[in-house]
């Protein structure tokens, strides 16, 4: 009995160690299979490695040259700022020398204005005198010339009456044309014979100065209207910049806060004369100036408001450091998911430790010192996320 229980016995583990010989089989055979598909698989993931790596490799060489042209940019604006402030420092200067030298060019027109004006009264005086002396010259001759034919008539009377010789010769006639011929020489001695002259030169460098004069007022009117021109271009470009800023900053800052927000002008007439002031308006709290803001309040403000400055000249490329680093959870998942909307348009980089700003981004670059020595590994989320639901 005890034999045959044992046979029994043994014919079972029999077959209890064939099931399990092919059970090991069928796992040699699975684990074959699992080698070869892994392997396979890691040749594909390694495939595909290389090439996001190139791929980003490539993105990553364009997105340096875009940021070294910004930042390029950047450093020359100043310097063209400071240009155009030269050229009006200079235009200014040129019109207070232009004013400066009217101012000093007035009294000498003023000058010989007085003395061409005294020297046409000369003049005139002058030519009254003589034109009175010569009207009493020609008075004198004529009384003279009616004497001389008088005094013919009356010796052609005494010849008719058989007088011929010659009359006696009065005292007064000579005594009276001795006057006529002094007073004469007196009118024309008082002349000034350089007067016309002296005329002539004063009112040529009269003219010389008033052309001068007309020329540097029209050379300040032009740089004056020159000026005033850059100003009313300056304050055209100014203003469309702050309306576009204005309503970006709106827009961003009810989208990543669901408030409201706006720039104001200190003085609309004058500019430039006045700042700019930041309300900002937090769920139903009342509007606030940014100074009275708190931390992160400021904080959210000046991202909405860094973000619509560059609505006025968009660029490919942008480099953020930690801008969400005062957010709160909700406000750092609005201005990811806000940055992200905006990567259709441009490449943002950002560097930052939130994880909701990790989860949202196309490309992760996670930086570590080893050795001494800093290292950096990459992934895409996405395809990470693929990666672990295949597996």
């Amino acid at each position: 009995m005890e034999a045959l229980h044992l046979q029994e016995h043994l014919q079972e583990l029999e077959t209890s160690r064939k099931s399990l010989d092919e059970e090991a089989n069928y796992l040699r055979s699975r684990i074959a299979e699992l080698n070869l598909s892994y392997t396979r698989e890691r040749a594909n993931l390694e495939n595909v490695l290389q090439r996001n790596l190139e791929e980003n490799q490539l993105d990553l060489d364009s997105a340096l040259d875009d940021y070294n042209q910004a930042k390029e940019f950047a450093r020359d604006a100043p310097k063209r700022i400071r240009e155009l402030a030269e050229t009006k420092e200079e235009l200014a200067g040129k019109i207070e020398k232009l004013k400066q030298s009217a101012r000093q060019s007035q009294p000498v027109l003023d000058e010989f204005e007085n003395k061409i004006r005294r020297l046409k009264e000369e003049r005139d005086a002058v030519g009254r005198s003589i034109s009175n002396a010569e009207k009493e010259l020609f008075s004198l001759r004529a009384t003279i010339a009616s004497a001389e034919e008088k005094i013919e008539e009356a010796l052609g009377s005494l010849r008719i009456l058989g007088y011929n010789g010659l009359l006696e010769a009065f005292d007064a006639s000579e005594s009276l044309l001795s006057e006529l011929e002094k007073e004469y020489g007196t009118v024309v001695s008082s002349l000034n014979r350089g007067a016309e002259k002296q005329y002539g030169e004063m009112y040529q460098n009269y003219k010389s100065l008033s052309v001068r004069h007309n020329e540097l007022e029209k050379e300040r009117n032009s740089i004056v209207g020159f000026i005033k021109s850059v100003e009313a271009e300056k304050k055209t470009v100014f203003m469309a910049a702050f309306a576009k800023i204005r309503e970006e900053f709106g827009f961003i800052f009810k989208r990543l806060t669901d408030g409201e927000a706006w720039l104001e002008l200190e003085d609309e007439e004058e500019v430039f004369s006045g700042g700019i002031l930041l309300m900002a308006r937090f769920g139903l709290k009342p509007a606030w100036e940014s100074l009275s803001l708190s931390g992160g309040e400021k904080a959210v403000s000046g991202v909405a408001l860094i973000i619509a400055m560059q609505s006025v000249q968009p660029h490919p490329f942008y480099l953020f450091d930690e801008i969400d680093s005062h957010l709160d959870a909700i406000n750092s998942a609005n201005l990811a998911q806000f940055l992200k909307e905006r990567s259709t348009a441009a490449q943002i980089v950002t560097i930052t430790l939130r994880d909701v700003f990790i989860a949202r981004s196309d490309m992760t670059y996670g930086v570590y010192s080893a050795g001494g020595i800093s290292r950096y590994v990459h992934y895409k989320p996405a395809a990470a996320e693929v990666s672990v639901k295949r597996g």
